[in-house]
């Protein structure tokens, strides 16, 4: 009798025996009723009181014995024989109820008729619906469109969704450090039969309403272990049969079936790996047995993991001997499979390690391996979970691009691991960029029948509401659906293949063709490395390729969709976001117009501009100031451009640098040098303008409203003076005052027509290089030469033409030094105007130094007539004191004027 009917029986004896008015009687009572608890029915209760009787004439030792005996049969056993009968009719209600059992191995269960479970096991769940992205409601499908067709495939079968009934159905949210925290309502907390029916009742009910047809089994995780084998397959037979029943008139059928062989105890060793022939032995019969199931169910593929197929140590390990057996068990496994027309294809499941520290199956490229060694490629396929990619420390799409290119890509496990945690938490999948990225292979492997995606996939520890077995579902697969919309995008837009086609376009020539048919011999090609010389190395446009993965993931965000490169400045924060889509290349001279904040311009990566500048070259090197360098370049498409080079340890800052190239993105105008792209690759700070090198460009740069009609000499004093305030340090800038003083001067000269042919004669179609410490940098000597502005600086060296500025000496009324060798630094849009000396090709018969004191009289004529207009035109207490210098700012020393 078991434990409850025991304590039943129990409650009714001493109940028998509280009744009892006598304590011999009562003692009586007791013994019947312990003959009841322990089975002995009537006949045992008969025999006691037999026994009883003679203890009792014993004790009475006289004639009376035979009254009190009388009394007692009158009275006791009548009272007895009806407990007896109460009992009798209690035991069998209680054998009605359902049949339990201990969770563990050794638990004695015989199935029982039923499982005692009536009405729906999700009350108030409804079948999951398609609802589109603006859905609000957790129980439906935003993204996950079973009959909508992409790229000429339903979405069910691109994707060919299945639920894992060990994780979703015996996972308990125990880990390493903590007891299980879910108990869902249909469980009894036992491993029986029954319960196993029960739950695969359960199961059933879950996939219907979520639309999911497939599914994937571990044997001993449907049905429990028997004391032996044949009790065992028993057992699974019996549940088995409840699942084959609960298929009929539905479309629901395994994806895969497999064998656990890692959880007992005799597995300890291994399975196929084993050191023990007998566990060998066990192993097969156990995949036989899971194999045969697999395929009266239905089931489309039968997956091999061998989580202790590895080792601990090699120290105890015979490796090469392991292998073979392994290699011998799964040739067992095709002939059974092929005897007995099972169509299934066989899957292996690499993973590196966990639990043993070092598992065979280690990644996919191990597995083609051993399968190759083995004369096995052909007979299997790989079935590749993504958290177990990350383990071996690959990421989900270099395994399933491993195992597509070697025709060996059967089936995904989609679900992810956390980044900080180093071990199998097999977490649902919901990175929309890994998605897409893993939808990309899926779609080139032109899908994945008869294989499809399990939810390898457990719910958080934490999570215990039974809707969240739903939710974590439909948000795996909303997922995988909108990263199967992504692929869709990519492939009709059709600039991911192009960027891969222009990359390797150089193996679409006749020696590439030579080389990829196996027909160049290292004869061939090094006669074509001394043709060809030093070979150039285009940029592989990796950060393009990456952003579009960006752009991708953000989509349905509120950021995606969005063209063009984009940088904001939030919070008073420097932050550089690019989203580069894939017309940016496109448009590298012509920025887009954006709101405000935004940035319109081309993104570029290191490599890129460093390619382009020759690896930032001495010889591409234009100058270099307090920000740093400014180097000549030659983009991809071939436009030439200045590539200004932040100095990470210069006066320009991370927030500098923001401002410039916000604002030079922001201000569109005929007349401003437009910004062609930037980079901010890690702590790298590009900027890429176009080159104005040639002077005869220079025109370009004066307002068209002009039309030309303004003295050429005058253009360029005014690019000098605009390259005098793009001075790095602050001290060394000109007053604006100066500035405008120069400005009105060179706005109050008249245009000559006839003096514009002149002009455009005597300037060369190149600009000339500085030329430091030459006669050419003379100033006039300065008014303010004793001022407090220049009393520290180094005095002016006086010649008979004038005072020659140095690189530490200074020139100007503002105090500023103008020493042509430091114009070469400016600002690359000008080029070198900022740096106007005799042109090159000029004609010779002129005379610099009379046109230089020509210059300078003018200037200082024009200033000396402009302050005394000043003085006139002030008002009482504000006249100027100061002298103004513009003829130091037109002067010989910061400007030659021809």
């Amino acid at each position: 009798m078991d434990g409850d009917k025991k304590y039943t029986m129990l409650g009714i004896c001493c109940l028998s025996w509280i009744r009892s008015p006598h304590s011999r009687n009562r003692r009586l009572s007791l013994a019947i009723n312990v003959g009841l608890i322990h089975g002995g029915g009537f006949i045992l209760c008969c025999l006691l009181a037999i026994a009883l009787r003679l203890r009792l004439r014993v004790i009475a030792g006289d004639a009376g014995v035979n009254n009190l005996f009388h009394f007692w049969c009158t009275m006791e056993i009548k009272r007895t024989l009806l407990l007896f009968s109460l009992a009798l009719v209690l035991s069998s209600v209680i054998a009605e109820g359902p049949h339990t059992c201990p969770a563990n191995l050794e638990a004695k269960c015989d199935g029982g008729s039923s499982d005692g479970w009536e009405g729906e096991f999700f009350p108030g769940i409804p079948k999951i619906k398609y609802e589109g992205p603006t859905s609000k409601n957790p129980l439906s499908y935003k993204w996950y469109n079973a009959e909508e067709e992409i790229l000429g495939k339903k979405m069910k079968d691109w994707l060919r969704f299945s639920v894992a009934f060990w994780h979703t159905f015996r996972g308990t949210g125990a880990d390493p450090f903590g007891a299980p925290t879910k108990s869902w309502p249909w469980e009894d907390g036992t491993n029986s039969v029954a319960m196993a029916k029960r739950r695969m009742r359960a199961h059933f009910e879950f996939m219907d309403k979520l639309g999911v047809d497939r599914w994937c089994f571990h044997d001993r995780d449907i049905a429990p272990d028997g004391k032996t084998l044949a009790e065992t397959n028993a057992n699974l037979d019996e549940v088995v049969a409840l699942a084959k029943e609960l298929q009929e008139g539905t479309k629901i059928k395994p994806l895969w079936g497999t064998a656990q062989l890692f959880l007992h105890p005799r597995y300890m060793h291994g399975a196929a790996t084993s050191s023990e022939v007998g566990v060998y032995a066990y192993a097969a019969a156990q995949v036989k047995k899971a194999i045969e199931v697999t395929h009266y169910l239905g089931g489309e593929n039968y997956v091999f993991w061998g989580g202790r197929e590895g080792y601990q140590s090699l120290l105890n390990t015979d490796m090469q001997r392991e292998l073979d057996h392994l290699a011998r068990f799964l040739q067992a496994a095709v002939d059974y499979k092929k005897k007995i027309g099972f169509n299934g294809t066989l899957l292996i499941e690499p993973k590196p390690q966990e639990p043993t520290k070092h598992q065979y199956d280690w990644d996919a490229a191990t597995a083609f391996a051993f399968l190759q060694k083995y004369g096995l490629i052909g007979e299997f396929k790989l079935n590749i979970e993504c958290n177990h990619a990350t383990l071996s420390g690959h990421s989900c799409h270099h395994e399933l691009e491993t195992a597509r290119i070697n025709g060996l890509l059967g089936n995904i496990d989609a679900n992810t691991g956390d980044p900080q945690i180093g071990w199998d938490t097999d977490q649902f999948l919901t990175d929309i960029g890994e998605a897409t990225l893993v939808m990309l292979s899926v779609v080139r492997n032109g899908g994945l029948a008869p294989g499809g995606f399990n939810f390898d996939a457990k719910l958080r520890r934490e999570s215990t509401d039974v809707e969240d077995m739903f939710i974590a579902h439909i948000s795996g697969m909303d997922t995988l659906a909108r990263g199967l919309r992504n692929v869709k995008k990519l492939t009709e837009d059709g600039s991911l293949a192009e960027l891969v086609r222009k990359r390797y376009q150089s193996f679409d020539t006749e020696i590439g063709s030579l080389i990829e048919a196996g027909k160049a011999d290292f004869e061939t090609l090094e006669k074509k490395a001394m043709e060809w010389d030093e070979p150039s190395v285009p940029s592989g446009k990796q950060r393009e390729e990456e952003e579009e993965k960006v752009k991708k993931r953000n989509e349905g965000k509120g950021g995606g969709g969005c063209k063009g490169a984009s940088l904001s400045h939030h919070g008073g924060s420097d932050k550089l976001r690019s989203r580069t889509g894939s017309d940016s290349k496109k448009e590298a001279s012509t920025p887009k117009e954006s709101n405000a904040g935004h940035i319109a311009a081309q993104t570029f990566t290191f490599r890129e501009l460093a390619a382009a500048t020759k690896n930032f070259r001495q010889d591409c090197l234009l100058g270099e100031g307090g920000f740093g360098r400014v180097y000549k370049g030659r983009l991809e498409n071939g436009q030439v451009v200045a590539v200004k080079q932040l100095d990470r340890n210069g006066l320009q800052g991370n927030r500098e640098f923001l401002v410039e190239v916000l604002m030079l993105s922001l201000l569109h105008h005929p007349n401003l040098v437009n910004l062609i792209g930037y980079c901010a690759d890690g702590d790298q700070r590009l900027l890429a303008r176009p080159l104005f090198k040639d002077r005869r460009k220079f025109p370009k740069m004066a307002d068209p409203l002009l039309q030309g009609r303004y003295p050429m000499r005058g253009l360029y004093q005014a690019l000098a003076v605009a390259a005098m305030c793009l001075q790095e340090q602050a001290a060394i800038r000109p007053f604006i005052g100066d500035v405008v003083t120069a400005l009105s001067y060179l706005a109050s000269q008249t245009y000559d027509p006839n003096a514009a042919s002149v002009q455009s004669t005597r300037f060369g179609s190149s600009t000339p290089r500085s030329r430091s410490g030459s006669d050419n940098q003379q100033a006039v000597h300065s008014p303010h030469q004793n001022s407090p502005d220049l009393r520290q600086r180094d005095p002016f060296k006086v010649s008979d033409k004038g005072a020659k500025v140095g690189r530490g000496g200074s020139a100007g009324g503002s105090g500023r030094k103008w020493g042509l060798d430091d114009l070469e630094t400016q600002e690359s849009q000008m080029g070198s105007p900022v740096h106007v000396g005799i042109a090159e090709g000029s004609p010779k018969s002129v005379d610099p130094n009379l046109v230089r004191e020509h210059a300078v009289a003018e200037a200082k004529l024009w200033g000396e007539n402009w302050r005394e207009r000043q003085q006139r035109n002030a008002p009482v207490g504000g006249v100027r004191t100061r002298k103004d210098t513009v003829f130091d700012l037109l002067s010989p020393a910061t400007l030659w004027v021809p």
